[in-house]
């Protein structure tokens, strides 16, 4: 069959094809090149060019391309002429070619292709847009014009806009101007165009997977055993005691109020005090070199603030918490959201510390050490602990009968 590029023939009187005459001209050129050996391979081939399921498809398929008046191409072709004479299609304007050349615009990303396929040949992008943007100007008949230029160029990419500076004299000119941009330009910009491509894909492969964090760890709250690994040595020995109501003893208040009310002894500091820092000293290994590390840390800790907070000059939540927070005397009960002691979390009224620092300071002064410390169990004095949730004589009866059971 012809390779030869002809538009196809439909027969129809809507101005989309050529005229007959010169589709017939075009057709017969193509076939006779071709050098069928019958004529029955010419009739085909013309047959090829039409356009499908059109009246002149229809019409010329239906004829028996082996009839003895039929025997010749110049006879089928004739048929053609008689079937569909005078057809003549629509001209465009020049001010048709006009409005198209403004519209014509090339983007970074068709630059970055760098030669494109016309035909059987490759041909250099910015060579082929010049080609393009002469021929409409060619038909618009203002090739020696800048007729619509400024409106032209502003639709156009960064580089083309450098290479028409300062602006070119006419059309030809632009055309020149595009030609004349190296390859060495439009490779080091297409390189740029893909990574530009690159670093906004992982810009927004960053942005879900943050998005996915946050909504995996919105449901997440933290509690004081959820970062610690299960070890008997951290749980709290006191056991929970469920005991009937007697209807001769007024109401027990509540817990919190309780806590918040009860002031411990002097010895009973003592303990809590040795305790507290048992744990916190965890923090550091639980080697010799481990506890001189940690002894400098307080020092060093003390030595900055508190000469200020013995003088009044700089008070506790402003000084910041040292590497093992609880500056406060044991049971204050400084709160870990600004420091202030003597009331808790859920009652603080004042402003919320930064979020980074308002973790550390609830981890630290709740868990300390907890996260770091040594595998094997560490031993606990249990009073010392008991002594913390049980101040009362019915307290520590409820413990003793809790670990009889």
């Amino acid at each position: 069959m012809p390779t030869v590029d002809i538009t196809p023939f439909s027969g129809r009187r809507d101005g989309t094809d050529m005229p007959t005459a010169d589709w017939v001209r075009a057709v017969r050129q193509a076939v006779v090149d071709r050098h069928y050996a019958t004529t029955e391979d010419q009739i085909r081939a013309v047959n090829y060019h039409l356009k499908p399921d059109s009246p002149a498809e229809d019409h010329m398929v239906g004829l028996a391309p082996t009839a003895p008046e039929r025997a010749s191409l110049d006879t089928y072709l004739d048929e053609l002429k008689a079937k569909f004479p005078g057809l003549k299609p629509i001209r465009r304007t020049a001010a048709s070619y006009e409005a198209e050349l403004l519209k014509t615009r090339i983007t970074v990303a068709e630059l970055a292709m760098e030669t494109v396929k016309r035909g059987e040949i490759e041909v250099y992008v910015q060579e082929d847009f010049a080609n393009q943007v002469e021929d409409l100007a060619i038909q618009a008949k203002v090739k020696d014009t800048l007729a619509g230029y400024p409106l032209w160029k502003e639709n156009q990419p960064g580089i083309i806009i450098k290479a028409l500076t300062p602006d070119p004299t006419n059309w030809s000119d632009v055309a020149a101007r595009i030609r004349a941009i190296t390859n060495a330009d439009i490779h080091e910009l297409a390189v740029g165009h893909r990574n530009a491509e690159n670093t906004l894909r992982e810009q927004q492969l960053l942005k879900a997977n943050i998005n996915d964090l946050r909504r995996s760890f919105s449901a997440f709250r933290l509690s004081p055993t959820s970062h610690v690994a299960p070890n008997p040595a951290m749980v709290h020995p006191r056991p929970t005691v469920i005991r009937p109501q007697n209807p001769s003893q007024p109401d027990r208040p509540r817990q919190a109020q309780f806590e918040k009310d009860y002031v411990p002894s002097a010895e009973e500091v003592t303990h809590i005090q040795a305790a507290r820092e048992k744990v916190i000293s965890l923090a550091q290994p639980d080697t010799p070199q481990g506890r001189v590390t940690y002894n400098q840390q307080k020092a060093a800790w003390a030595s900055q603030h508190d000469a200020a907070r013995a003088n009044g000059s700089q008070r506790l939540w402003e000084t910041g918490y040292p590497l093992a927070p609880g500056t406060q005397a044991p049971c204050s009960r400084e709160c870990w959201k600004c420091g202030q002691p003597r009331h808790g979390n859920t009652e603080c009224t004042a402003p919320f510390v930064p979020g980074e620092e308002r973790r550390f300071r609830y981890l630290c002064h709740t868990w300390l050490g907890q996260t770091r410390m040594a595998p094997a169990p560490v031993p606990v004095n249990m009073a010392d602990w008991t002594l913390i949730g049980a101040p009362t004589e019915d307290d520590l009866r409820d413990f003793q009968a809790g670990l009889t059971q």
